[in-house]
């Protein structure tokens, strides 16, 4: 289910382990209007960006849009789909784009775009032609691998550390008091 334009996605659990690195981007963040957020899959890219966006929802004019892009696989459909995740409306035989632009001109907005690998070339464009016509936007992705837009600025996320005295590839039997681990 996605959540209406005004609402980031709600998580469950709290962001953990990352707090130094949620220092670190938001500050990249403040010097960056495009700022990528890189590594591996399941590294916490997504959670790192929830929570930046999270902190980020009194800096500007109005709430983060998170748009989740996986389930988009058509790279035509990148800008439809960000426009109909913005609530803008589309005007027969006007680009996607362009409305989208019109739709976040004049004010400060942050735009999150998650999980862009397979559609890496159209988020690109897309996030350029954003960044032109709109000089208070920023926007936040998600991706194994940077956009290459001009002024991009990539945050590599490395996975996260095993706690101390746990095997590697091992996980605590659940519903035991027993120190057992499987594999």
């Amino acid at each position: 289910m996605t959540p209406p334009p005004d609402q980031l996605p709600v998580r469950l659990t709290p962001l953990v382990g990352r707090q130094h690195e949620l220092r670190e981007v938001t500050e990249a963040l403040s010097r960056s209007r495009l700022l990528t957020l890189t590594g591996p899959g399941g590294t916490g890219k997504t959670r790192l960006a929830l929570a930046l966006a999270g902190q980020a929802r009194g800096r500007y004019a109005a709430v983060p849009c998170w748009v989740e892009l996986a389930p988009v696989t058509d790279p035509a459909l990148v800008a439809p789909a960000v426009a109909a995740r913005l609530g803008a409306a589309e005007t027969p035989g006007r680009a996607a784009v362009d409305t989208v632009a019109a739709h976040l001109a004049g004010r400060p907005a942050l735009l999150v775009l998650d999980n862009c690998e397979h559609l890496t070339a159209a988020v690109a464009a897309l996030a350029a032609r954003l960044l032109t016509a709109c000089p208070t936007l920023t926007i936040l992705a998600t991706s194994r691998e940077i956009l290459g837009v001009d002024g991009e600025r990539a945050w590599p996320v490395p996975p996260l550390s095993l706690p101390a005295g746990r095997p590697a590839g091992c996980t605590r039997r659940p519903g035991g008091t027993s120190p057992r681990w499987s594999r």
